[in-house]
């Protein structure tokens, strides 16, 4: 598997960890669908508070081992865009939105 950011070759602006089981992400691709930021409905909106950990940049480096960021733990909701791989017929978690 590669390192997050190892396959960008640069630092993201901020990144969001979950602190919920990949179980608990794909049972939330069985709720109700919404709208996405981009306004595509393929989104899907936890029905519970889950804790995460949200990361902003702090130190950009041409470098990428150099980058660093705040951490911020907090408690919320989330939403997540879930795809039809070709072939099947259960919705996958693609990205937060």
């Amino acid at each position: 598997m590669v390192p997050i950011n190892q396959a960008m070759r640069k630092c993201k602006e901020s990144n969001t960890f979950l602190h919920v089981s990949l179980k608990d992400v794909y049972k939330v691709c069985d709720s109700k669908p919404i709208s996405c930021k981009n306004g595509a409905q393929l989104c899907h909106k936890s029905e519970n508070l889950v804790g995460m950990t949200a990361c902003k940049i702090k130190i950009k480096d041409e470098n990428i081992e150099k980058c660093t960021y705040n951490e911020m733990k907090v408690n919320d909701y989330y939403t997540v865009a879930c795809i039809l791989p070709g072939g099947s017929t259960k919705l996958t978690p693609s990205h937060l939105d």
